[in-house]
């Protein structure tokens, strides 16, 4: 006969975390986000915004 508790712990899903990515030291890369976020930024906040986001929710 097993435990309740043993059989509870091993079906329990495991955790995942998920590894991050390193900051890129490039600086054509720093400088191509810098353009996609200037350029994409205002678009992308009225865009939730019209989703029922309140304005300082949808430009965080």
């Amino acid at each position: 006969m097993t435990d309740a508790r043993s059989r509870s712990a091993l079906s329990a899903p495991a955790i995942v975390i998920p590894c991050q990515r390193p900051i890129p030291e490039d600086s054509k890369a720093r400088a191509a986000f810098s353009e996609y976020y200037q350029r994409d930024f205002l678009g992308l906040t009225r865009f939730v915004m019209r989703l029922g986001a309140k304005p300082h929710a949808s430009a965080s």
